[in-house]
């Protein structure tokens, strides 16, 4: 038996046969077969028919992952018209007369080993989406195909996967994931937690583990090759505990999160489009305590006019039967864009145009949006979130803006209802200056990974920086709890929605700090109840 490590980052445990996937390489001819005019038709043919693929996986992991996850391939769909990859393409085919299957991929693979290159750790993990995209050009025009065929549960094992190779993976098939590249925040990783699948990085994957039996372990971060008997009992108990677990946890349905001390903690879940709601449903949330918005501006087919976005909103609240749903206003930059709001180039897009800072610069966006929520509040409690505050100008600002949407609707005949208006703390200033928001805003909401982020000066994403990306950081704690603290001496509450809401090892923090609700991904909630309910 042979044992490796590596970085989790989806839990669970799966037995079985190790699935060796080797990329095939499409062969590519250098040499053109027409002239540059000619090749650069051939190329936009071929990203125009990239975009009707990249259309159906978005609609297929809509559907099946919901909005968050599909918003991947609608990143990958706005850089088919990415100026800078264009210009390289076009540049190849009329300076060096190659094929434009050569300049599609060559293009590609120099653009993404400049974002390799970057210090920005986002930028650099945009290396391996510009690279995906510009395969399935090249792989278009060259007549070639990669993709991965299961016959039987594998385990998966490769140097790294693209989004749109697990999205081609029958989940039938598909028992757990090891990959060589990526961080736990890449798209492959983020897949497999969508997908619940038990997943590693950064293991160095060999050549003759293929056919190999092996126990995946994903919460320990270890690999067994030709694990022993023993050892494959072990996993096989786990693994029927997890499920047994699952059947627990249907047991705590319609009953609330209460510590054995007698103290309620409402729990409430984060979601990004109705499939999400109904998932919150089924998990028995008792309401929605952020819907990211941000992800009806990513829909590559349907612009976010104020008629898509009221429907919306308006089926969120019928889908949760009276239950309160919080919409947090569009949160665009950094690593989340948008066809239908182009952002400029930045030096540093963490620290630059994102959140309410583009809603008041763009206030036709703005009056849009909260005309649609305006109208759907009349169909359930509905409350409005403003992501990434600094001061109270900002959230005078949103309320005066409200404020005149309320009065155009009134005019117009419009049936309307009550509406809250509260903010992110996901910024030391917020924190530090929570006194004074708690009069201008009517809740708190904490966002953990931003507030992390921004307080230990360091990106969340940037695999050389994990080990300093401390969450539990003194500095944070207190933070929080000031936050807290100046929200209820007001009389407002204050939730936590970020990751940390649901890591069990914090819910005592939370509940000495007073904290009102948690909400989490709706799979999180049963297990966090049966947490608390325990305390």
């Amino acid at each position: 038996m042979r044992t490796v490590s590596g970085q989790p980052v989806s839990a669970g445990v799966a037995i079985g046969t190790l699935y060796l996937y080797r990329r095939e390489k499409p062969v590519i001819s250098r040499a053109a077969a027409g002239t540059p005019d000619e090749e650069w038709t051939r190329f936009r043919a071929a990203c125009i028919r990239a975009g009707q693929q990249l259309t159906g996986l978005y609609e297929q992991s809509r559907d099946t992952l919901g909005e968050e996850a599909a918003s991947i391939f609608s990143i990958h769909r706005l850089m088919l018209d990415d100026i800078v990859y264009l210009d390289a393409v076009r540049a190849l085919l009329d300076n060096e007369g190659v094929s434009a299957a050569w300049a599609a991929g060559t293009a590609g693979e120099r653009l993404a080993e400049m974002f390799a290159a970057m210090e920005d750790a986002y930028m650099r993990s945009r290396a391996a989406d510009v690279r995906d995209v510009s395969r399935r050009v090249a792989e278009i025009l060259s007549g070639g195909e990669s993709a991965i065929r299961l016959d039987e549960p594998v385990i998966v094992a490769a140097e790294d996967l693209s989004p749109s190779e697990v999205m081609q993976l029958d989940p039938a098939c598909l028992l757990g994931v090891v990959l060589t590249r990526g961080s736990s925040n890449s798209h492959a990783a983020i897949l497999a937690r969508t997908l619940s699948l038990p997943a590693l990085i950064g293991v160095q994957v060999e050549e003759d583990w293929g056919g190999c039996a092996a126990v995946l372990d994903g919460e320990g971060g270890l690999l067994h090759i030709d694990p022993t008997e023993a050892l494959c009992a072990q996993a096989r108990a786990r693994r029927d505990d997890l499920r047994a677990q699952k059947e627990r946890l249907k047991a705590l349905r319609g009953l609330p999160a209460v510590t054995c001390g007698g103290q309620r903690v409402v729990l409430c879940a984060n979601v990004g489009s109705l499939a999400d709601v109904d998932a919150a449903v089924q998990n028995d949330a008792e309401g929605v305590g952020l819907f990211r918005s941000e992800m009806l501006y990513m829909d590559p087919n349907e612009p976010p006019t104020e008629e898509r976005q009221f429907a919306i909103y308006r089926d969120a609240l019928q889908r949760m039967e009276g239950r309160p749903v919080v919409v947090r206003t569009l949160d665009i930059g950094a690593d989340k864009l948008s066809p239908f709001v182009p952002l400029d180039p930045e030096e540093n897009p963490a620290l630059g145009m994102r959140g309410v800072r583009v809603s008041l610069a763009r206030p036709e966006i703005l009056r849009t949006q909260l005309r649609a929520l305006v109208r759907a509040s009349a169909f359930g409690p509905l409350s409005i979130m403003l992501p990434m505050v600094i001061c109270v100008e900002e959230v005078q600002a949103v309320r005066k803006a409200l404020a005149a949407c309320r009065r155009e609707l009134s005019e117009e005949g419009v049936p309307i209802g009550e509406t809250k208006l509260g903010i992110m703390i996901e910024t030391p200033a917020a924190a530090l200056t929570a006194d004074a928001l708690a009069q201008e805003a009517d809740f708190f909401s904490i966002g953990t990974n931003d507030l992390t982020q921004y307080t230990l000066a360091l990106d969340r994403v940037d695999p050389h920086l994990g080990h300093l990306c401390d969450p539990y950081h003194p500095a944070i704690l207190q933070l929080m709890e000031m936050a807290v603290q100046a929200a209820h001496r007001c009389g407002r509450e204050v939730c936590v929605c970020g990751e940390l809401a649901a890591d069990t090892r914090m819910t005592e923090t939370f509940l000495r700090m007073g904290v009102d609700s948690l909400s989490v991904a709706p799979p999180a909630i049963l297990p966090l109840k049966e947490h608390i309910c325990a305390l």
